[in-house]
């Protein structure tokens, strides 16, 4: 078993930089195959989104958000105010003040 061991070490590689110890190997042609099917299998529910696609839009479009310029108040007491601004279209912000 140690012989085994030191035969798998000397064929490892040391990567340049940090000395990594790694090795190639060739990958089977079964593999590559089943790569190869994957690439040209649709899978259902996968696909690309449509130009109006909002992520974030909650049902609101994105046009008409992006109008807003002044933050609006989402909570508010005695202790604390929570204002909502939002600067880009496609990522949610909140500031607390």
């Amino acid at each position: 078993m140690k012989e085994l061991k030191e035969l798998h070490l000397k064929e490892l590689q040391k990567e340049k930089y940090f000395g990594t110890e790694y090795k190639k190997t060739k990958l089977s042609e079964e593999l590559i195959r089943r790569f190869e099917e994957a690439l040209v299998t649709p899978v259902e529910g996968l696909g690309l989104l449509t130009e109006g696609h909002s992520s974030c839009g909650g049902g609101k479009n994105t046009k008409s958000r992006l109008k807003m310029t002044k933050p609006e108040i989402v909570e508010e007491n005695e202790h604390f105010r929570v204002w909502y601004l939002e600067s880009m279209p496609t990522t949610p912000t909140s500031r607390l003040f």
